[in-house]
């Protein structure tokens, strides 16, 4: 604030969103504004958990398996044996709340609550447990449970099965609220102020097998094998040191994407692990670059400390810079004044095109969570395809057949996850409800030539949508390079 800041200037990037819900908490309980998306989930707060747990038992309490979530997300199963757990979970009612009771030093009525509303039985699980109603996830998961409509317990469940893993808390988005996000979701995205704490995350490869496919040597394929240490003492040792390479790289540029996004400044925090040949640590990297700077405080700072208007003044003649030097890391060479050029070390990394097709949608889900304003203030203009983004944005929203599904006629959810029968998850582009129906449209966009396979995506994202008791309004398909709209 000294130096003419807000907290509106100010995002925090994380590398999870458990960590993004921690901080968010955190900033909430001191009354500062967030403005944050996924990292908000309902499901991420323990308290919400419990109350969701009692009104799932008051929908079915002889199920098993509602009991026993409930004394997991309360905690109560840390206060018993496991054989105690197992018994009580099979108990007869009046068993189960005379025990619950005692735990909770307080009146466990299975009978009463089933007679509540939702809402007395989320109201009366803050009595219980001794939540907090004034918490930022608590208050809002009330509102959240009116807004439902729902008159009975069963009614909730299955309302709330349908958005579980969507909803967040509505976080204020004006101007003075802090960004908090992950690293992942801040891609092309810019800011003030950039605050990384907890900069030291253990890296671990993503990939804990790997395929070895024809092999003579061994005349069996393919064959699975554990990328463990003990592989490096085995001719396939180099499929562990490709996978520990891959991993190296995907973080390396994790850190390149947050260290990019401040416009004036960049705060990083970790704690700093030394390097033992067994596990590596993000921070790893970062003492790497700063390991020619001596300090006794353990503080690196670098640039210039001007306020944010004596930075708007210069930004006309010259941009600060920092002393950059080049370092080796993991055999890759890497120069931080300029883009390392990570994509080639990477076989799976996407081609330019893909790149442009990721951005564009991540902008448009930003168009359907918070409207085109929004999204296109977030464009960083530095990015690669910003014009050809900007412009095929504005088009698809104010196109004479697209325009209206961004309306207040219509509930425009991007990206929502669709449970196939084989447990494949699908995700279609944009599914646009009409208001106050169970009416639907599927528009999906691609940024490539038409293909039949496109079609069957499409159609197959209607077929489970029928299944689920939607009705589909319309099928469409959107080439943004060439600007058609193939209905199906």
């Amino acid at each position: 604030k000294a130096h003419g800041y807000s907290a509106g200037d100010v995002a925090i990037l994380t590398r999870d969103n458990k960590t993004a819900v921690y901080y968010a908490e955190n900033l909430l309980g001191q009354k500062f504004e967030v403005e944050t998306g996924e990292s908000l989930l309902f499901i991420d707060s323990p308290d919400v958990r419990i109350i969701e747990s009692l009104i799932l038992f008051c929908s079915a309490p002889l199920d098993k398996m509602n009991r026993y979530d409930l004394l997991s997300h309360s905690g109560l199963d840390k206060l018993l044996e496991q054989q105690e757990i197992s018994s009580l979970i099979r108990a007869n009612l009046p068993v189960f709340n005379k025990r619950i009771s005692e735990l909770i030093s307080r009146e466990f009525a299975t009978a009463n609550m089933m007679h509540y509303t939702p809402y007395a039985i989320a109201v009366h699980a803050c009595k219980l447990f001794s939540i907090n109603t004034k918490d930022a996830f608590v208050s809002a998961f009330l509102d959240l449970i009116v807004d439902s409509g729902a008159g009975h317990a069963a009614d909730f469940v299955f309302w709330w099965a349908q958005f579980r893993s969507k909803r967040s808390i509505q976080t204020n988005s004006k101007n003075n609220a802090v960004k908090i996000m992950t690293l992942h979701k801040s891609k092309g995205l810019q800011f003030p102020v950039v605050i990384m704490p907890d900069t030291d995350w253990m890296i671990k490869p993503s990939n804990k097998n790997a395929w070895i496919v024809d092999d003579a040597d061994i005349g069996i394929s393919p064959m699975l094998v554990n990328l463990s240490a003990r592989l490096s003492k085995t001719d396939y040792a180099s499929f562990q040191e490709e996978e520990n390479l891959l991993s190296d790289i995907d973080n390396v540029n994790l850190l390149y994407v947050g260290t990019t996004r401040p416009e004036d400044r960049l705060y990083i925090m970790y704690e700093e692990h030394k390097s033992d040949g067994k596990s590596k640590y993000a921070d790893n990297f970062i003492t790497a670059f700063l390991s020619n700077e001596k300090t006794d405080s353990g503080i690196y700072t670098f640039g210039s400390s001007d306020s944010k208007k004596q930075i708007k003044e210069k930004a006309s003649n010259s941009e600060s810079r920092i002393n950059r030097n080049e370092y080796s890391l993991s055999g890759i060479e890497l120069s931080l004044n300029q883009r390392p050029d990570l994509k080639s070390y990477i076989k799976q990394e996407l081609n330019e095109e893909q790149e442009y097709g990721n951005q564009l949608h991540e902008l448009l889900s930003k168009v359907a969570e918070n409207g085109l304003e929004y999204a296109l203030n977030r464009l960083n203009e530095s990015d690669l395809n910003v014009q050809q983004i900007r412009n095929d944005i504005t088009y698809i929203v104010n196109d004479s057949e697209l325009k209206r599904f961004f309306t207040n006629d219509y509930q425009s959810i991007a990206e929502y996850e669709i449970l196939a029968a084989d447990k494949k998850v699908l995700k279609p582009d944009l599914l646009a409800i009409k208001r106050g129906t169970k009416t639907v449209s599927i528009i999906d966009y691609k940024t490539g030539k038409p293909m039949k396979e496109h079609e069957v995506q499409v159609n197959e994202y209607a077929s489970l949508l029928q299944m689920s008791g939607y009705e589909i309004e319309e099928r469409l398909i959107v080439y943004t390079q060439t600007k058609e709209i193939k209905r199906l």
